[in-house]
C-alpha cells in the first residue's frame, strides 16, 4: 500500500559573505539595486538554508528521508560551499551572483542530485536576514502556501 506524502524541513545555520555587485551596472546602478549589500569589500550574514523533503510514508517506510541522507547533504554537500565562505566564489567562480534568489537555486540544483531514491526535494529556503528570506520550488508552484511563506 503506498503511503501518504509527508514533508519534512531541516535546517542549519552557516556564516558566509557576500559582495552584490554586477559587473555590467553602474556604481549607481549597483547601489540602487543592492544597497549596502552592494559595498566592494563585501560583508557578512548568519545564513539559515531550510530544505523541505517529501517522500510517501507508511509503516514499512516511517520517514521522509534518512538522517545519514540529512547529514551528507547539509554537511557534506552544502557547508564546504556555504559555510565561512566566500559565496562570489563557492558556487562555480566569477559570474555568479549571490544574490538570494540565485543562492536558492544554486543549493537546489546541488540537493536535488543527491536524494535518495523516492524523496523529492520540495523547497529551497534562504534566510538571509531577519527582514527577509527567498524560497525555490524547483520551478514548481507549492501545493499551499502560508502566511508564513
Amino acid at each position: 500500500m503506498m503511503g501518504s506524502m509527508v514533508h519534512l524541513t531541516v535546517a542549519r545555520e552557516y556564516d558566509a559573505a557576500h559582495t552584490l555587485w554586477q559587473p555590467s551596472f553602474s556604481r549607481e546602478e549597483n547601489y540602487r539595486a543592492f544597497g549596502e549589500c552592494a559595498n566592494p569589500a563585501g560583508h557578512g550574514h548568519r545564513f539559515r538554508v531550510e530544505l523541505t523533503f517529501g517522500a510517501p510514508v507508511s509503516t514499512g517506510r516511517p520517514f521522509v528521508i534518512r538522517r545519514d541522507s540529512v547529514r551528507r547533504i547539509f554537511d557534506d554537500l552544502l557547508a564546504p560551499r556555504i559555510d565561512r565562505t566566500n559565496l562570489n566564489t563557492a558556487f562555480g567562480g566569477e559570474g555568479f551572483l549571490p544574490t538570494g534568489e540565485n543562492l536558492v537555486r544554486a543549493i537546489w540544483k546541488i540537493v536535488e542530485g543527491s536524494l535518495d531514491e523516492d524523496v523529492s526535494l520540495i523547497r529551497v529556503r534562504v534566510v538571509e536576514t531577519r527582514k527577509n528570506s527567498f524560497s525555490y520550488t524547483g520551478g514548481h508552484l507549492p501545493a499551499v502556501m502560508t502566511a508564513a511563506d
